[in-house]
């Protein structure tokens, strides 16, 4: 007969043995279903204006992952257009904790959204983003060394 703290215990150390491998533990190989997330709002960015504030939501599959090498989400820059950007991302590179996109959309009225992004995660959760270089219709810009949410998984 199981006792439910038994039970409990090996939830949570199997939880804890989970949480604790690393972000290439957790996509390497083939088989891998490794999925990013890059998140933040409210950045800073140049020149300023018209690049600040900005924000980005970008979910994305490396290259080894099962379903394809893309993704896709939102960017924001608030000075330039009020709406958000739907986006896709390509060219998902992971080499470790860090990782390099492309993202590309546009906004509802058609204004066109193009950037690179390159970031390394720093613990479950955190990192920094390297650098952000977006042409958002005729304007140009661009971010470096900023804390952002930052998660890297493997969903089984």
């Amino acid at each position: 007969m199981y006792k439910p703290t038994m039970l409990l215990a090996a939830v949570l150390c199997v939880l804890v043995i989970g949480v604790d491998s690393s972000a290439q533990a957790q996509c390497s190989g083939n088989s891998s279903n490794c999925q990013i997330i890059v998140s933040g709002t409210g950045l800073p960015g140049t020149p300023n204006p018209p690049c600040n504030p900005w924000g980005l939501w970008v979910w994305s599959q490396p290259s080894n992952n099962n379903y394809g090498n893309d993704g896709n989400g939102s960017m924001y820059f608030y000075a330039i257009h009020k709406a958000e950007a739907h986006v896709n991302a390509s060219n998902v590179v992971l080499s470790g904790s860090y990782i390099t996109e492309s993202v590309s959309g546009a906004y509802p009225d058609g204004t066109a959204v193009s950037c690179t992004l390159a970031a390394h995660q720093t613990s479950p959760g955190k990192g920094i983003l390297d650098s952000m270089n977006c042409t958002i219709g005729v304007n140009a810009c661009s971010a470096t060394d900023i804390p952002i949410t930052f998660d890297i998984s493997n969903s089984k």
